[in-house]
């Protein structure tokens, strides 16, 4: 019986602070990329990208017969190079030749091994949105610092006689949660 409940009273601190733990990793993706991966030279599975705001974002490796590569931001990137000086560079049609030469080369269209060997190197010619599930949408508008900070209020606001106000903040905040949901799911399905 003793030791069940000193099994409990260690139990209490580490359950808020995994918690915590969770959500620096969900609001600083650098973070979470310090936690779950390791820097590797080769046989790599992910790639953590920097952009130029500062944001950090981790992306699969995919691997087929063209090699290594990954999507971010709807433009594919491959791994080219030697083994020495290995860079991403993004797959893309050569825009930048002249137009004289782009025409003498496509303006009687492309024959099928062309066409064949364009589909493996670029892909197909669409863009798809991946289609976030409401339940996704709704932890990600919850787990807002702002919305934490609104549920810890109103917890205090109850606990010190304030339940008239706890109340109207929570249903607020939950009518305004509901509300950015729907709207984000609309535009996710316009586009």
């Amino acid at each position: 019986m003793r030791r069940s409940w000193l099994i409990v009273v260690l139990l209490i601190p580490i359950f808020p602070c995994l918690i915590i733990v969770y959500l620096v990793a969900f609001w600083y993706p650098s973070v979470k990329a310090k936690l779950l991966f390791r820097r590797v030279r080769s046989e790599f599975t992910h790639v953590r990208i920097t952009s130029s705001r500062g944001e950090v974002e981790i992306r699969p490796i995919l691997y087929d017969e063209m090699g290594a590569s990954f999507q971010y931001r709807y433009t594919r990137y491959a791994l080219n190079g030697s083994p020495e000086g290995q860079r991403w560079e993004p797959v893309e049609f050569e825009y930048r030749r002249p137009m004289d030469e782009l025409r003498a080369n496509y303006e009687r269209g492309m024959d099928s091994s062309d066409v064949g060997e364009s589909r493996a190197l670029y892909g197909p010619c669409n863009i798809e949105i991946p289609m976030k599930s409401v339940a996704k949408i709704l932890v990600s508008e919850v787990l807002n610092p702002f919305y934490l900070f609104q549920v810890w209020s109103v917890i205090l606001w109850y606990f010190s006689d304030y339940e008239a106000y706890a109340t109207c903040i929570l249903v607020i905040s939950i009518i305004t949660v509901t509300a950015q949901t729907v709207e984000t799911r609309q535009n996710l399905a316009r586009l």
